[in-house]
């Protein structure tokens, strides 16, 4: 038995056949590769403050990590990333718009317009970077933060009317919230590097549409309530559940790939004879010393190496594979004067991993669908294949209205709550509002066939 360490985990090779060890923690992460347990992440009881120079702000976690926890997952898994970058192309797909609500037929519904001065308010600051970003990382890290900068007329004592100039998006990453005071409030955000509490942070007041005195610069941040969670407790994005299967549809590629360059990986069992052998060792030797040398054993050893070595490119098909085992063989007397003839031999070794292979691949399967299922995402909407099939059209179809009038509200009313907030304050006799555009959804019988969606379209 031979055994490999490996970043994570151990390469056990018993007779031909090889087995990946590793002991898997709760989050589905390896043991060598980087703590993600309960205790570093999340704590059971009542957290306590990080105290930041003379301020104390919310941890994101017990080491105040999850943040960057939640980047180096999606970076490294094959498909939480895709999908939640689907989810966000399919709330982004008809862009952005203002609008007015009214109620016809005891309806709610969208007019869609476009006010003259909010518009020439967006032209002057890149709206669209904004809410992009804003929604990225309200989807993959459950919070996003503004920075919104204060318009000259605004300074106190100037007599002018002050107003919100332009919001800017900051890198949730590097955000962590105030400590709330006694009556619950947020009072500040701090911004910076959160590797080291101990390098400067730039703290920044918290501007709400009740805020009455204007700061040159504030900031604003919005997340989504989870069930349970309060306001001390850390930010976690609505996938935070499926993060188990995301660690473990990652670890498959790497342990295939580790079996395939670190195990014995025997294909072939080559068997030479021992006569051949014997007659390069004398025609070598006869040339060593003809050129006056001295012979020594190794110009047969090296010899045999690069023969090999030769050999071993022609087996070879692809790359890691060609590794063989070399014996020799002796010519054997028998009784009755028979022999067995020295002769070369290739041997085909049947290495008995299929169903080691098919098993992770059924793994990953299954954590394919589970995580596009618990990030919210259809299969037919992900390009997932489950059960062996596609999702037709149709399905694609009406996933996609589902998706629309079923989960968009939420991410959109927290990802604009920031900029209507401001536009209320700014303009507050106008009623009209930013959301994502979406034309009103129909039955397809209602909709005629040329303007009916083709799955092209999604």
């Amino acid at each position: 038995m031979r055994q490999i360490a490996l970043p994570g985990g151990t390469i056990v090779e018993v007779a031909n056949e090889a087995f990946y060890f590793s002991v898997k923690d709760e989050y589905g992460g390896s043991t060598s590769s980087g703590s993600t347990s309960a205790s570093s992440l999340l704590s059971s009881t009542k957290p306590d403050p990080v105290s930041v120079g003379s301020y104390s702000v919310i941890p994101e976690g017990v080491n105040n990590n999850i943040p960057t926890y939640l980047r180096d997952l999606l970076d490294n898994n094959h498909l939480g990333g895709s999908v939640l970058d689907k989810m966000i192309g399919l709330i982004l797909a008809q862009g952005v718009g203002q609008f007015t609500e009214v109620v016809q037929d005891n309806l709610i519904i969208r007019q869609w317009t476009k006010d003259k001065e909010i518009t020439e308010w967006l032209k002057f600051w890149d709206y669209r970077t904004y809410i992009i970003n804003s929604l990225e990382d309200l989807v993959k890290g459950g919070i996003l933060y503004s920075k919104l900068l204060r318009n000259v007329g605004g300074r106190a004592g100037s007599g002018a009317t002050g107003r919100i100039n332009e919001l800017q998006h900051v890198c949730a990453s590097d955000c962590r919230r105030e400590w709330p005071d006694n009556k619950g409030a947020i009072n500040r955000v701090l911004v910076g590097d959160w590797s080291d509490t101990a390098l400067e942070k730039e703290v920044y007041p918290v501007w709400t549409k009740q805020t009455a005195t204007l700061r040159p610069t504030m900031m604003g941040f919005r997340s989504l309530y989870r069930f349970g969670r309060g306001l001390k407790q850390p930010v976690l994005p609505n996938y935070w559940g499926v993060r188990n299967w995301m660690g473990r549809s990652t670890d498959v590629p790497d342990i295939l790939n580790n079996l395939s360059e670190n195990t014995l990986g025997v294909k072939w069992h080559i068997i030479s004879p021992s006569s051949y052998w014997d007659a390069v060792e004398e025609r070598l030797k006869n040339k060593v010393e003809g050129e006056g040398s001295v012979w020594k054993q190794d110009f047969l050893e090296n010899y045999k190496e690069s023969f090999l070595q030769s050999l071993a490119s022609v087996l070879a098909g692809k790359k890691n594979v060609g590794k063989f085992i070399h014996t020799q063989s002796k010519r054997i007397e028998l009784d009755f004067g028979k022999g067995d003839l020295d002769k070369w031999e290739f041997i085909p070794l049947d290495m008995k991993m299929d169903n080691f292979i098919k098993s992770q691949i059924e793994i990953s399967k299954r954590a394919d669908v589970a995580i596009a299922s618990g990030i919210g995402l259809a299969p037919s909407l992900s390009n997932i294949v489950a059960d062996g099939r596609q999702g037709s059209g149709s399905e694609s179809l009406y996933s996609y209205k589902l998706f629309r009038t079923s989960s968009v509200f939420k991410i959109e009313y927290a990802v604009f709550g920031i900029i209507n907030d401001v536009i209320g304050y700014n303009w507050p006799d106008k009623e009209v509002q930013l959301g994502f555009y979406s034309e009103a959804v129909m039955k397809e019988q209602n909709v005629s066939p040329n303007d009916r969606m083709v799955n092209g379209n999604i």
